[in-house]
């Protein structure tokens, strides 16, 4: 059947400035029709303001993980110094040569405890960066951003590396992936 308003089966006349037939004057190409309803935003192009981006959530588990890992660590060198084992004082003093047990006993224990409160500060910045809260944000990049030297320094050992490593990813994943604008709110 033909249409009823090209009875003769023309060719349909040409629509102004090479719009497509059937497009609404006016109306570019590809756009949906006026009062067309159209997301607030899409999905792949944003991030729902309200949403945690998943790369703060890493941040944060990064945060935590480091952190136990740290503190245990830590835990472990203050019992090895308190206990006095001969073992842990000959190995420093092989690195330290002129130092008494008792000056290795006090620098290790200064060194374990500002240790293991720094772990636990992460520790606790890292529940209030999952609850939004940008200070912590600011104050966990300035606590990574200090723990990565200070593990370098010690990177001898596997552990430390492994710890300024989680620093340095846990830093970027607070900035990126959205992060930013969810802590903007």
């Amino acid at each position: 059947m033909s249409d009823p308003s090209n009875p003769y089966g023309e060719a349909p006349p040409p629509q102004p400035y090479g719009q497509p037939y059937g497009q609404p004057y006016g109306q570019p190409y590809g756009q949906p029709q006026p009062g067309a309803y159209q997301p607030a935003y899409a999905p792949s192009m944003q991030q729902d303001p309200g949403r945690r981006p998943g790369t703060v959530t890493t941040a944060a588990v990064l945060t935590w993980v480091g952190g136990a890992i740290a503190l245990l660590c830590l835990l472990f060198l203050l019992v090895a110094v308190q206990a006095g084992t001969d073992e842990f004082y000959d190995g420093f003093q092989d690195s330290a040569s002129g130092w008494s047990r008792d000056e290795v006993k006090t620098f290790t224990t200064v060194f374990a405890v500002i240790g293991i409160v720094w772990s636990i500060a992460a520790i606790v910045l890292a529940f209030f960066v999952m609850r939004r809260r940008n200070w912590a944000r600011i104050l966990l990049t300035v606590s990574a951003a200090l723990a990565i030297p200070v593990s370098l320094v010690m990177a001898l050992a596997i552990v430390p590396l492994l710890h300024a490593i989680l620093c340095i990813v846990a830093i970027v994943m607070l900035y990126v992936g959205g992060a930013n604008r969810w802590f903007k709110g």
